[in-house]
């Protein structure tokens, strides 16, 4: 399975210079591995945050691409937006620009359970505007998934947005979102 991009390992976005090809959608395609690696300097309501953050873009043999990976501890009571650098507090900071197409799947998890009447809820967002991508996870249950398609214009900008219930175990959230470039 051919893989695109290379790599990037550095500070918070501002500090990449070679995150921006990636958050742009500007990647070479290459026959190896790829992980990005984000380092934030600071996150508020996560005091253990300092911790890699890690994308691995895959392109399958039909030209759809699996944004796969990351490790995000989010706390209890805790909404977080997810894009391509990684996670943060601010929708404006998190948002992923990609070109036309669409989003066929987003899939995410937790290595815990919410908690019995708890959850974790996971919407897709584009151009800041929530779509109707979206799951909740519940009680025992530590993943789920969307099969809700959304397509995209060039330049719009995607992220997720993670919403943790105020009684839930904290728990790492991990997940993947398939988007099929326009042909």
């Amino acid at each position: 399975m051919p893989v695109v991009t290379g790599t990037a390992v550095g500070g918070a976005r501002s500090g990449l210079a070679s995150s921006a090809a990636a958050r742009s959608g500007t990647a070479v395609p290459s026959e190896r591995s790829s992980r990005f690696s984000f380092r934030r300097a600071a996150y508020s309501g996560v005091a253990d945050f300092l911790r890699p953050v890690t994308w691995s873009v895959v392109t399958t043999t039909d030209g759809e691409l699996w944004m796969i990976g990351g490790i995000w501890p989010i706390e209890p009571g805790a909404t977080v937006y997810i894009g391509g650098g990684g996670p943060d507090t601010r929708i404006e900071s998190a948002q992923t620009p990609v070109p036309q197409g669409a989003v066929k799947r987003l899939r995410f998890g937790a290595d815990m359970a919410p908690g019995s009447g708890q959850s974790f809820a996971y919407t897709l967002f584009k151009n800041g505007v929530a779509t109707s991508c979206n799951f909740t996870v519940t009680g025992a249950t530590r993943k789920g998934g969307s099969d809700v398609e959304v397509t995209c214009n060039d330049g719009d900008e995607l992220c997720v947005r993670v919403v943790v219930s105020a009684g839930a175990q904290r728990a790492n959230h991990s997940g993947s979102l398939q988007f099929a470039p326009a042909v």
